[in-house]
């Protein structure tokens, strides 16, 4: 199943797309797991300062491609605290792990479009 990547992620991969260069090669470069980069981009993992720079002196980012990476990064992870439950199947959940999903626009537009509705109710 695909992923939504978040701006962090879309960032790195359009990074790695100008230098010819793929997730596969990455994880070589950088000594991790192509499935590591992979959560990172997709906001299951917040990405470390190290992560960053090797990613950036990889590269050889610019200044300003460096500090947008580290700006993107702040905002990367969407995280929702699960609590064991023995109803993990209800409507409830699935819509859970699919918010859970979504990247930080989707939300914002999800939010826009319920304040909307709320607001024609009034």
């Amino acid at each position: 199943m695909a992923s939504a990547l978040t701006r962090f992620g879309r960032t790195c991969r359009d990074v790695r797309a100008c230098h010819h260069k793929d997730m596969g090669d990455q994880a070589d470069a950088l000594g991790y797991a192509v499935h590591q980069i992979s959560s990172i981009e997709i906001g299951k993992t917040l990405p470390s300062e190290e992560y960053i720079e090797k990613l950036s002196n990889w590269l050889n980012l610019n200044e300003q491609t460096r500090k947008e990476l580290k700006k993107r990064a702040q905002s990367n992870v969407i995280n929702f605290p699960i609590r064991n439950s023995t109803a993990n199947n209800s409507s409830s959940m699935r819509l859970f792990r699919r918010i859970s999903k979504l990247d930080p626009n989707q939300i914002r537009d999800f939010r826009k479009k319920l304040d909307e509705e709320v607001g024609d109710d009034r």
